[in-house]
């Protein structure tokens, strides 16, 4: 094996994609390492399987009828399937399958990706977002979004039914800023020009026009998000806030007026006599239960709940009917939804001192809790990762260090950070793009990514991929910095080192005496050398990516195509051109496939220049057949000339005619050989003109040069042997 084809095996021994070469009926001949590792078996231990034994069950027909389509047509094709692995987890993997034509027959070529973990997020992703959509209906808050490069307005359904539009009503910017009443609708348009250059959201309530020509009180929220940068699109919220707006304006109509109110809070209010039992509740509690108010009061939580959270509020409540206030939390699950409740229990004391029942209040903090939960994960994530994490305040002061970066330093977990600022961790030349191009970056986009280099221990230099992000407060200020590194050094090695191997192959391909190019599969030029770029008479730069069927000319390209097939399907092929239109106009080419695994990803074309050969072949080739003082052919080129023919003498249609010179002999002993080789001249140039017309049209420049030929030689034949 070369030490080319052992590059590229381990190419693909040792990359993460699965990749597998089966027969049509599925039995596994050849698996990477990543392939066998996914199933828990090494590669030897995989061969002689069979794949669909691999698949879960319900989809196997779905990937057979799809391999065979593959080993039908030809075409590659893409799909997703599921798999169990050897600890009995449901795993999903995405592949790419096409047939791979070998000697002994097709096989079938898969390359898969393990997306278990997107798929993972995809589905928390759309539980996610279903959730948040039966939140909003019950919120009663719609979506919308602006984009600002095509001014397109997308509204929720909850926004269609708060301005009380049709389904198929598509909705304009300035349409929406014009329902606004006058009194609202400068104060948006300032906001939102606020929002898109000075990146400030907004919260605004104002009065606004529905489609039935209602007025309504709604709430809008908006906000900017950003694309590399530049602003991209508005995203906002709209709630319709008109009940709220009326009751504000009733202040003064006492319990109507506070039952309004407690029945547009988002926090459960209820009321319970001594017995516990119902004699107040919100719209919250309604919503919560699911019930009209009607049928919630005169009874227990215990007869609504069927007992859910009983074991945690029975005994909260026996103690706030001592007259002791309780705060707790816990979780209810209603109707199938479990939430989590901060529940407070206020005793109501007579004058008496006696307790006649408690105010109960409620406030959902499933959300709440969720975050808090999130935020110990992430906590956890920065203090297990061996990346490398830091906080530091605004002014680059470092607040936090994760024990990675500890370790790494040399600094004890408990050790103090009190003076060591961002800036101070890197070299003098990290720290100079700290100041010229990190505080820049971080002031216009908010963030700043790229590889620096990190002062450690004894004072070590490591190179690292390196992130850090501004937070802001809700005015944009810059509050505090996040930096996260990831140690790089090996990829920076095998860059170094493929640089050098670059270079290397260039010089090399330069100082050859021969024009050099490489064609991926998709007929596109990866590299040229400064040879083969002034034979095309264009820059490297401007060949790159270039298809080669539009450098060579078509003709040319026509000619070469069988050989670039035999190429591409793994064979090496040799060949000469012509191209009398160029100064290098023989060419000898040579095209060796480039193989990557297994599979031939392109060719490597070599062309030599041979015109001077062949130049030299043909001047030689002149001296033989031609006679040097007339220029025509001699005998052997006579011979030569006639057996080119051999079909016409074969048939009797071709006539040679010998012609002898008489009294050539006088010419040389009196006039010398000087005048008997121009007479030789003269007479062939004669002889030649004499040829009949249609004899001569139909006859070739050898024909002529034959006439001419034969006389000059029975001529000098009769010539005696000059004494010089």
């Amino acid at each position: 094996m070369t030490a080319s084809e052992q590059r590229h095996r381990a190419l693909v021994e040792d990359q993460s994609e699965l990749v597998s070469l089966a027969s049509e009926d599925g039995t596994l001949v050849y698996v990477n390492s990543a392939y066998a590792r996914h199933f828990g078996q090494t590669a030897q231990e995989m061969i002689g399987r069979n794949l669909y034994d691999l698949i879960e069950e319900s989809e196997r027909d779905a990937v057979r009828l799809q391999v065979a389509g593959v080993m039908r047509s030809g075409r590659e094709r893409s799909g997703q399937n599921r798999n169990v692995d050897v600890e009995g987890n449901e795993r999903w993997v995405a592949w790419t399958n096409k047939r791979r034509q070998e000697p002994d027959g097709a096989l079938l070529h898969s390359v898969g990706r393990d997306i278990t973990e997107r798929k993972r997020a995809d589905r928390a992703l759309r539980a996610h977002q279903a959730f948040l959509h039966r939140t909003s209906e019950v919120a009663g808050i719609g979506g919308w979004e602006l984009d600002l490069r095509t001014h397109e307005t997308t509204w929720s359904e909850q926004v269609r039914r708060i301005l009380e539009v049709d389904e198929d009503h598509l909705p304009r910017h300035d349409d929406a800023i014009a329902s606004y009443a006058p009194e609202g609708r400068e104060i948006l348009r300032k906001a939102v020009a606020d929002c898109i250059e000075r990146g400030v959201s907004w919260d605004l309530e104002l009065p606004r026009m529905t489609a039935t020509n209602r007025r309504i009180w709604v709430r809008t929220v908006g906000s900017l998000e950003l694309e590399l940068g530049q602003p991209r699109r508005i995203v906002g919220a709209l709630q319709d806030i008109t009940e709220r707006k009326l009751l504000e304006q009733r202040l003064a109509d006492g319990e109507r007026f506070l039952r309004q109110i407690t029945d547009h809070l988002a926090v459960r209010i209820a009321y319970f006599d001594a017995r516990a039992r119902y004699r107040f509740v919100n719209r919250a509690h309604c919503e919560r239960y699911g019930r009209r108010r009607e049928e919630i009061l005169g009874r227990t939580r215990a007869e609504l709940s069927g007992g859910s959270g009983d074991d945690v509020i029975e005994p909260r409540v026996r103690e706030v009917l001592r007259g002791k206030p309780q705060q707790f939390e816990y979780e209810e699950t209603l109707r199938g939804v479990t939430r989590r409740i901060d529940s407070q229990l206020i005793p109501d004391v007579g004058e008496d001192g006696r307790v006649h029942g408690f105010y109960a209040t409620g406030i959902d903090v499933t959300e709440r809790v969720a975050n808090e939960r999130q935020l110990r994960d992430l906590t956890q994530i920065a203090e297990l990762t061996p990346d490398f994490i830091l906080q530091a305040s605004r002014r680059g002061v470092v607040e936090y260090m994760n024990p990675a970066l500890r370790r790494a330093l040399g600094l004890a977990a408990d050790a103090p950070l009190a003076g060591r600022r961002l800036a101070d961790l890197g070299t003098p030349e990290t720290s100079d793009r700290y100041v010229t191009e990190v505080q820049p970056a971080l002031r216009a986009q908010g963030s700043w990514r790229g590889e620096t280099t990190l002062m450690l221990a004894a004072g070590r230099v490591m190179p690292v991929s390196h992130l850090i992000i501004a937070h802001r407060d809700a005015e944009g200020r810059v509050q505090r910095l996040s930096s996260v590194m990831r140690d790089i050094s090996t990829e920076v090695a095998a860059r170094n080192a493929l640089l050098v191997q670059t270079a290397t192959l260039q010089s090399v391909t330069e100082a050859l005496p021969a024009m050099v190019a490489v064609v991926g599969a998709d007929g596109r030029y990866r590299f040229v050398n400064s040879a083969f770029a002034r034979w095309a008479g264009l820059e490297r730069s401007q060949l790159m990516g270039r298809l080669a069927s539009d450098v060579i000319e078509p003709a040319e390209y026509a000619m070469r195509a069988p050989w670039i097939a035999r190429a591409l399907a793994g064979e090496n092929v040799s060949f000469e051109t012509s191209d009398p239109g160029r100064r290098m106009r023989d060419l000898a080419i040579t095209y060796i496939p480039l193989r990557n695994g297994a599979e031939v990803d392109g060719y490597v074309g070599v062309a030599q220049d041979i015109t001077p050969h062949r130049d030299e072949t043909g001047r030689l080739l002149q001296l033989a057949h031609r006679d040097a003082l007339t220029g025509l052919l001699n005998r052997p080129g006579l011979e030569h000339w006639l057996e080119q023919r051999d079909a016409e003498v074969r048939a009797g249609t071709l006539a040679l005619l010998v012609v002898d010179l008489d009294r050539f002999k006088p010419v040389n002993d009196t006039f010398g050989h000087p005048v008997g080789d121009r007479v030789l001249s003269e007479f062939a140039h004669r002889l030649q003109s004499v040829v009949r017309p249609a004899t001569r049209s139909r006859a070739s420049a050898a024909t002529s040069s034959r006439w001419r030929c034969r006389a000059c030689a029975n001529a000098r034949m009769r010539r005696p042997s000059p004494a010089r």
